[in-house]
């Protein structure tokens, strides 16, 4: 991993008014390091201390937020999480509360609509509690249905949870979870790829989903609409190679769910929370054993 003057570097140039992380990221690709893209920006002098200037102004940063609990992690720094750095549309910076952990290599989304059925909830409830029991921590954003039924069952049955929020730290939304978000900042994980004190706009919750999914290693639909968010974060499965999971009435009902049945991706229909709980534990052994195959592979190669 890169040297921690470059998590600075990275910072620094996320911090300027007019950043952008696709043109940054190519230019870090061709230079070598955000270190290099920081200084080249500057065409090799110090003027008037500002490359200086800009750095310590990110150190201050994140010690300011460090004694208010709030860690800072970039795409560079050793504890990024490691499934999320894998996709191509992970975020520079992330803001997270908490404790970041192994276990999060397990992880499975749970999202679904803000408006459920009871036969949606109980898909969501049924199956936070079974991979908690199976020690799986169960990722959701924290919105008002079936995330928030998720996130409170897992919690309930003793489960690592994990809260991908639209907003920046210390802003709730919706307000009626505001103590579910402040349990998961102190006891758990809450992540945010917004600044502190930032707001929810209709760009935040997309990119939200692209984190969720990119965090994760399955995401479960329990249910959604034609027009659903939910759909953001099944795309963005499919474009990070993430498996895919429907309940089996998202499935029949929705017709986003049946393009995507008919496309060839690997994508799974679960009937009830026991088959989609069973349909994770077998992609974690699978993924296990290729791993496992794979380190063998080398040792006898070697």
């Amino acid at each position: 991993m890169r040297a921690p003057e470059d998590s600075l570097a990275l910072l620094a140039l996320a911090s300027r008014p007019k950043f952008s992380w696709a043109s940054t990221r190519l230019q870090i690709e061709q230079l070598g390091s955000p270190t290099a893209v920081l200084d080249a920006s500057y065409d090799g002098q110090l003027i008037n201390g500002e490359r200086d200037g800009e750095l310590q102004t990110a150190a201050s940063m994140v010690a300011d937020l460090e004694r208010r609990s709030i860690h800072v992690s970039t795409v560079v720094s050793d504890d990024y999480p490691a499934a999320l750095r894998t996709v191509h549309d992970a975020p520079p910076v992330l803001y997270w509360q908490g404790a970041l952990s192994s276990r999060d290599n397990d992880a499975v989304a749970i999202v679904g609509t803000r408006q459920p059925s009871q036969g949606g909830e109980a898909f969501a409830r049924d199956l936070a509690r079974i991979l908690a029991s199976h020690d799986v921590p169960v990722v959701s954003g924290l919105a008002r249905g079936i995330d928030t039924v998720a996130i409170r069952a897992s919690l309930e049955a003793g489960g690592r949870t994990v809260a991908v929020i639209g907003t920046g730290h210390g802003v709730y939304y919706p307000r009626e979870n505001a103590s579910l978000q402040d349990e998961l900042a102190r006891d758990h994980l809450l992540l945010s790829q917004f600044p502190p004190g930032a707001s929810a706009s209709k760009r935040s919750f997309p990119m939200r989903n692209v984190v969720m999914s990119g965090f994760s290693s399955a995401t479960v639909i329990a249910e959604a609409g034609e027009t659903s968010g939910t759909r953001i974060q099944a795309r963005a499965a499919l474009k990070h190679g993430r498996p895919l999971i429907l309940s089996a009435h998202v499935a029949r009902t929705i017709a986003w769910a049946q393009d995507i049945l008919k496309g060839g991706y690997d994508v799974s229909v679960a009937e009830d929370a026991n088959d989609a709980a069973d349909l994770v534990l077998a992609l974690h052994r699978r993924r296990d054993q290729a791993a496992q195959g794979s380190f063998f592979g080398a040792l006898l190669a070697s």
